[in-house]
Order: structure tokens, then sequence, then C-alpha cells
């Protein structure tokens, strides 16, 4: 297991009495392994022996030491420092990995170049993320570690008290807070030594017994099985490429849905998607870049992005009419429920009540999701195609609000 600890701004101590580390521009720890010294290391560690950090380390017997420099906490140089085998060596072969980072931060940008890691990471093992204080955002973090959900320490000052159960518990699936049932019989009982203050690790004292020792067979965990993410649904994703935006905001947009939204958690090869970008009344220009059946891995997902932007007025009439037919779908798998995500730059009142009676048709089969961006998507406009609780103001293309991605997928995978 393979420990990461956030270290940017202010002063990091150690609190005694809950034995949590508090680490921001650097780390003091102080280890039972290598008694009377205090180590300070940052970005980096690997509990208990080796501590480093892509800048350098050191160590001093004194906690108040002063660090030599600093580092600024990057997700992306953490978790591809992480993933870099030649990083943590001399791990057990053939065994599972698992990851925690302890985070106090959540930039957008730090996340999306550090998505590609986190994916790497998670091939070989869990990724656990502990989201701490008020600047990590849970939702931002969770494309990282998905599908292990975030586990949040919103109060630095109060750790909960199912924290380091939360995080074993997703280290160890199989690990329990359950008091076991002692054996019956006259088999001796098996105690502890009482606990010290020594820094020597405590063992567990055996009492002397005639019985002869019991070999207990080693036997291997089932494979844990996990369904179809987000859902098993059809899903149909409408991209604006209309003038309603300029080309950087249209960057920001295919940016956010082929790395934020989209992940290496979406089980593509089960969850079946399509995508298309709409443009103005003609349909000619209502492009579908990734048909039902194409799409079968993330990069496939993300290429049907990576399409030019128009140059007209968006027509959300001739988008949603289009989604309506059939044919321009094709190869949806049958009997499988549909839901649909519609990014709007625009909301022009004819525009919309046009709109209106497809996006019932659309609703008919299943929810539709609207994300309103910019200045010009009115909310209360767009409430006319789908209920108000399913439409969602990203209001900056600059910054995407912390729920977004977590709002369109509750939207389209309802529970059953």
């Amino acid at each position: 297991m393979f420990a990461v600890f956030d270290c940017n701004s202010n002063t990091a101590h150690w609190n005694y009495a809950s034995n949590y580390i508090f680490c921001t521009d650097y780390i003091t720890f102080c280890t039972d392994n290598i008694p009377g010294a205090c180590h300070h290391s940052y970005a980096i560690v690997n509990i208990p022996l080796n501590y480093h950090c892509m800048h350098g380390s050191s160590a001093h017997s004194n906690p108040t030491d002063a660090m030599p420099n600093k580092c600024d906490f990057s997700h992306r140089r953490a978790l591809q420092k992480t993933e870099d085998p030649t990083t943590f060596t001399g791990g057990m072969g053939c065994v599972q990995k698992a990851v925690v980072l302890f985070t106090s931060t959540s930039i957008d940008a730090d996340i999306a170049t550090a998505q590609q890691f986190a994916d790497a990471i998670k091939k070989n093992g869990p990724l656990i993320i502990v989201a701490m204080g008020p600047n990590a955002s849970a939702p931002k973090l969770s494309p990282l570690s998905s599908p292990t959900p975030v586990i949040q320490w919103p109060d630095y000052d109060n750790v909960p008290v199912n924290l380091a159960s939360n995080i074993i518990q997703a280290i160890c699936p199989s690990y329990s807070t359950a008091t076991p049932v002692q054996p019956t019989g006259s088999t001796p009982a098996i105690t502890s030594a009482a606990p010290t203050t020594s820094s020597a690790p405590v063992t567990t004292a055996m009492p002397s017994s005639t019985f002869p020792p019991t070999t207990v067979a080693a036997t291997t965990p089932p494979p844990t099985v996990t369904g179809p993410f987000p859902c098993q649904r059809n899903i149909i994703i409408l991209f604006d490429s209309s003038n309603g935006m300029n080309a950087n905001q249209y960057l920001n947009q295919t940016t956010f849905i082929s790395h934020q939204l989209f992940t290496s958690s979406w089980t593509f090869d089960q969850t079946n998607v399509a995508v298309a970008a709409y443009d103005d009344t003609n349909p000619f220009n209502f492009r579908v870049t990734g048909a039902f059946g194409n799409i079968k891995n993330l990069k496939q997902a993300q290429n049907a992005l990576h399409i030019s932007q128009g140059n007209d007025v968006a027509s959300i009439t001739t988008a949603l009419n289009l989604t309506t037919y059939p044919a321009t779908f094709p190869d949806a798998p049958p009997n499988v429920k549909q839901s649909t995500v519609l990014f709007a730059s625009t909301s022009v009142h004819a525009d919309i009540q046009g709109a209106v009676q497809y996006a019932n048709q659309i609703t008919a089969n299943g929810p539709l999701a609207v994300v309103a961006m910019g200045p010009s998507a009115s909310v209360d406009e767009l409430s006319s195609l789908t209920p108000r609780n399913q439409i969602f103001a990203w209001l900056d293309y600059n910054n995407v609000p912390a729920d977004l991605v977590s709002n369109i997928i509750q939207t389209i995978c309802p529970p059953s």
C-alpha cells in the first residue's frame, strides 16, 4: 500500500490525540520504525520507510526544523510519480496495489492532467482519495478515484470517527469492523499483551498450550463483479457546435465532456454511448460523430469530440427533432432505456418553443439532462424542455461547477 500526501500551503503538525497527519507545506512524520527521529518530506511518501519528493527530502531530529524549500502540490506530479514503477520498488509480485491520496485542493486543470495517471494506477488496484478541508471538492476529485468514492475530511480539527475504517475498507474490501466471535470450548483463549508507551511494535502474546498448531488454508476471495458504469442505458450526448460560443469556450465544452464526464470508469463495452454535434437548422450540419456500437472504449469516446466548430446559429429544435428519429442513431440495443444529455449555449424563445414537442418525445423514453452554458443560455427558458431539476447551469466556461458531472450522471442514471 502506498500513501501520497499533499503538502502545499501552511504549517504541518502532528495531531497526537488522533494520530493523523496534518500536512501542508511539509509533513512532520514521527515513526516507531526509527526511534527518536522525525522525518520531514513532501509531495510523495511511501509508508513507512521511503520518504522523498520530486524536489528532494530531508530528515531532522527536531520537528520544528525548517524545510530548505517547498513544493506546491500537484495531483499530476504526485500520481505520475506514483504510477512510475521505479518510484516504489520492493513490493511483492502478483499482489494488488492500493494507493491512498490525501489532498487539500481540487483545481480543475490539475485534475484534468492527472486523470491519465490515475487511470493507469487503477489498472493495478484502487485509488482512494481523502479530500481534506474546504478547498478539496469531492465531486471534482471523484473522476480520479472512481469507482471508489472520495472520502471526505472537511474539518482539519475534527477527524471523522470513521475515517480510518473507511480508508481500510476501501483498501481491503473484505475488511470488517465487526467484533469477531470468540470460539468456545476447552481451547485456551488468546490474549493480547497490554499496550505500552514503548516505540516497539505491539505483539500478540500466545499462551503455552499442548494443542498442536493449526494450519489454515489460504483462500482466494472471489473476484469483484461490477455492473455497467454509469448505468446500463442507451446514452446520447448532444453537444453544441454553433456560433453561440467563441473558440475557447467551445474547446472548454468538448474538453469537459471528453475528460471529465467521460473517464476510464465508464464501461463503454457495456454502456451504449452515441455522440452528436448540432448546429443550425440544416440537418446535414447535425453530425453523428460517434454512433452506437462504434464507441467501445474511452479513446473512441474522446475522439468523437474532436471536430471543428460550426459558424451558424444553433437550432435546438432541429437537434431534438433528429434525435427522435430511430434512423439517426441506428444500432441502439433494443429493450434498453434511453438517456439524453443536451449541451446548449443559447435559448432563443422561438427555438425552444419549437423544440418542446420533440423534447416531450425524448423524455417519454427516458430522462433529458440539459446543461445551460454561459450567459446566453437561460435555465428558465430551457425548463420548457425538461423538469427544472434536470437543468444545470454552467455560467462561466472557465470554471466548471464542482457538481456538474455528478448531477449529469445522477439524472441520466436514475434509480431503477
